[in-house]
């Protein structure tokens, strides 16, 4: 998988309580939620919320805060950080890039040190280093990613949403297609 979808794919398997996913605008939004849905952990209930209260409701869900009021959300989980620490599964709040929710994120000090490392944002991703990221692959697979491919077209690879990322990656990485 990309270094962009992998933050994305560590975020929603690592036992994190709360991450911030930033999208630029609307239609960004609704794709990054799609996304979320896609890399979330098989048989992981994923639920879109539209109150930050959800976050608080369903601590075994990854709960997508799809809310209106964004620097409000951001107040409220700052003030009721605490009863998160208990969560399952990640809470995800979306914030529009510099929108009020992410000036508001600026503010909340103690919230937003506690979310670093757990921040989402494709707009903002540092470039790849191709070689690096190829050696990562055959760290992780044990192959180039064009004998991954090869494996991945001859159905010798099982068809799981991790090893679809991979694909995605694997076609990255992939030198002279």
């Amino acid at each position: 998988m990309s270094v962009s979808t992998g933050t994305l794919w560590r975020i929603l398997t690592e036992g994190t309580q709360l991450a911030v996913i930033y999208y630029p605008e609307a239609i960004t939004r609704e794709a990054l939620a799609e996304q979320v849905e896609l890399l979330a952990p098989e048989g992981r209930r994923v639920v879109r919320a539209t109150d930050v209260g959800a976050a608080f409701a369903d601590r075994d869900a990854i709960v997508m805060l799809l809310v209106t009021d964004e620097a409000g959300a951001v107040e409220t989980l700052n003030l009721r950080r605490d009863e998160l620490i208990d969560r399952t599964a990640p809470a995800v709040l979306f914030l529009l890039c510099d929108g009020t929710g992410e000036q508001k994120l600026r503010e909340a000090f103690a919230l937003a040190s506690w979310i670093r490392g757990r921040e989402y944002d494709p707009t903002r991703a540092l470039p790849v280093d191709v070689e690096a990221a190829r050696g990562d692959f055959v760290g992780a697979t044990g192959w180039s990613p064009e004998a991954w491919l090869d494996a991945w077209r001859r159905g010798e690879l099982a068809d799981t949403t991790e090893n679809n990322l991979r694909g995605h990656e694997a076609r990255l990485l992939e030198r002279d297609p």
